[in-house]
């Protein structure tokens, strides 16, 4: 690549956007970089990785340079050039990078480096595509090894790097890690953020924002985009599906696309499950590798729910996936399989659930016929009568003490309809004759 051009735009930090939010927690966060060798920030697109690290670099009037890395990188001796060409967008004075092919590369970029005058930052943004090259990642290694104390790389990635050096550094407390948990946006975040973008947002509104998006910026800012072209809050999350259709091809195709076959298989499959678990999964799915789930969960398409002490999806993405397992016709045959398994572990109301969502009415009917009594204990009297309703006449008469089930809970349910309208009735009267 003697005398090849570089993309320049390649080599220049993101700028700053309207709706960058100021979040004093992260600020002081990335004031550690400094103390580190290597700082890695890890999460899915739209979560701000590198707005947030942009940002704060020039707000700091810190020196650095920036890379964002593409696919056509992965070749080790365009990496490399990319690389020494950003840094020289700080070290003007150096001379002529060589690209060195007899072994000596390592040491011509470190020997380089130590020139370098005063501290520097060096920000390598799209990191992820440093997997796809075993000589990137070996040369990466290396590097991070040997790294002169006043440099200090930071790597936005959307996966985990199969890079050794991060677990050894993190195990030593070297590694300044900035998680996809850390970058979400706080419920106080997106109320702050909703007042700088001069929208109103209810309280209850606000809550249920920050659950459906578990603190997932990108699609809060289509929200908000959205209702800012006139639509109300309601209408937005009523009409989800169309307002984040982009957003969802854009998960999908770029991202999950890209997984390897057997994770994302595995990822398809567990969206369709009420807990991530392993256990669960390997019943109902087949065997599948622990470390499997440990990818899910370094990439961030599940999270360790602390309240309910299990991990779980995030609610978007999950819905995503079910979404594109609706379109592949692989639901309906999945969601068999679990109620099938419901129903080997003699959990009614999950069986029934499942067997709805895969419209098997035959089967709907049979748990219904047989284990009416612990549905009714387990679920909502209405609930039950609303799964009994959606049968057609001929499983009814299948199973004939589904009728006088029904009869009998709709009458109950009216009388209780009827004694509540009566004692409402009653209750305005005596107040109205007080007055």
């Amino acid at each position: 690549m003697k005398g090849a051009e570089c993309i320049e735009t390649k080599l220049v930090a993101p700028s700053k956007g309207t709706d960058v939010l100021f979040r004093p927690h992260l600020i002081r966060f990335l004031r550690k970089i400094e103390h580190y060798k290597l700082t890695v920030v890890q999460a899915l697109p739209g979560y701000g990785k590198s707005t947030v690290v942009s940002s704060f670099l020039r707000s700091e009037r810190t020196r650095y340079c920036w890379y964002t890395m593409s696919e056509s990188d992965s070749n080790l001796e365009v990496f490399v050039r990319y690389l020494q060409r950003a840094v020289r967008t700080e070290n003007e004075n150096a001379s002529t990078f060589v690209y060195e092919r007899d072994g000596c590369l390592l040491a011509s970029v470190i020997n380089e480096w130590i020139n370098v005058d005063g501290p520097l930052t060096i920000v390598i943004d799209q990191s992820e595509w440093m997997n796809q090259s075993e000589d990137i990642l070996s040369f990466m290694d290396e590097l991070i090894r040997f790294l002169p104390e006043h440099i200090h790389l930071v790597l936005l990635t959307r996966y985990s790097l199969s890079l050794p050096v991060i677990r050894e550094l993190k195990v030593k407390s070297q590694l300044l890690y900035l998680s996809q948990e850390t970058l979400s946006f706080k419920e106080y975040e997106l109320e702050a953020l909703c007042e700088e973008q001069m929208l109103r947002l209810q309280p209850e509104e606000l809550i249920e924002l920050h659950k459906l998006s578990s603190g997932w910026i990108s699609p809060v800012l289509i929200i908000f985009q959205a209702m800012k072209n006139g639509s109300s809050f309601r209408v937005v999350i009523n009409d989800l599906e169309r307002t984040l259709k982009d957003l969802q091809t854009y998960l999908l195709d770029e991202i999950v696309s890209n997984m390897p076959y057997e994770i994302k298989t595995v990822l398809f499959r567990v969206a369709m499950l009420e807990q991530v678990l392993i256990e669960e999964y390997t019943e109902i799915f087949g065997e599948v590798r622990p470390e499997i789930f440990e990818r899910l969960r370094e990439n961030g398409f599940i999270f360790n729910d602390k309240n309910r002490k299990t991990d779980c999806f995030y609610p978007l993405i999950q819905q995503f996936l079910l979404t594109e397992n609706i379109r592949m016709g692989q639901y309906k045959p999945a969601q068999k399989q679990i109620g099938d398994y419901y129903v080997s572990t003699q959990s009614w109301s999950k069986a029934l659930y499942h067997y709805e969502e895969s419209e098997q009415y035959l089967h709907i009917a049979q748990v219904i016929d047989e284990h009416a009594k612990e549905l009714f204990q387990s679920m909502n009297v209405d609930k039950v009568l609303e799964s009994i309703q959606q049968l057609g006449i001929e499983h009814k008469r299948m199973f004939p003490r589904i009728l006088l089930y029904e009869g009998t809970v709709t009458g109950f349910t009216l009388d209780i309809k009827m004694l509540s309208r009566a004692m409402s009735e009653r209750l305005n009267t005596a107040k109205s004759g007080r007055t």
